[in-house]
């Protein structure tokens, strides 16, 4: 039984550079293969060439390999990793505000009785938060626009989830009778302005300091 490990590594050159798991799998992958077709009655040698020839270009194989997993290390170091430093440090911060007894102002917004709540503490501690995460995402190499994702990452993840969620919460309560639209429509407008918009704005700042000329630059270890 041909070492099928050790052949696929061989081949890839993946020595080092790509995962155990992802040539164990294309190992087991062929070594299945192999044995199929040996159980089938053909010739060893011609198994294993059916085998090692499932891949027409291994040189070719090996380069997509690597590039979606640069692709994957490289997301997470210049958007999710900083933007969940910055939800963790936002969300920390407001629980701080609330062990402190610091209650949420009101503002109301035109005369239809649109309103937000904020923490001004807890505003003001935003922008260095996002400025913390912008300065993670452009010292992996972010772009502007990533810096900004990361940095407003805890205001457009539940951004996105009260947008998929509002339809539903709608057809639910026609479902049972409810036709109050009205009052649904001023909860979810005041919950995005309170917990998107705001905050969103307020994180954005920390990204200007970064802004301009050079905003892509790498910092090799």
């Amino acid at each position: 039984m041909p070492d099928f490990e050790r052949v696929v590594r061989d081949r890839l050159g993946a020595q080092g550079v790509l995962d155990d798991e992802v040539t164990a799998e294309l190992a087991a992958h062929m070594e299945m293969f192999y044995e199929e077709q040996v159980a089938a009655g053909m010739p060893e040698e011609q198994a294993l060439a059916q085998s090692l020839g499932q891949v027409q270009d291994w040189v070719k194989l090996r380069k997509e390999l690597i590039r979606m997993k640069s692709g994957v290390s490289e997301r997470t170091r210049k958007l999710w990793a900083p933007g969940f430093a910055c939800f963790v440090l936002a969300m920390f911060s407001q629980q701080c505000t609330a062990w402190a007894g610091l209650k949420p102002h009101t503002a109301f917004i035109g005369t239809r009785g649109l309103y937000f709540q904020f923490s001004p503490v807890w505003l003001m501690a935003l922008p260095f938060f996002g400025a913390l995460a912008a300065y993670l995402s452009k010292r992996a190499g972010g772009q502007l626009r990533t810096m900004i994702l990361a940095a407003t990452f805890p205001a457009w993840l539940p951004g996105f989830a009260f947008l998929a969620a509002f339809p539903l919460t709608v057809a639910m309560q026609l479902f049972v009778g409810s036709s109050d639209l009205k009052l649904m429509a001023s909860s979810f407008s005041t919950t995005m302005v309170s917990v998107v918009i705001i905050p969103g704005i307020a994180m954005s700042l920390g990204v200007v300091p970064f802004m301009g000329a050079g905003t892509r630059v790498r910092v090799q270890p």
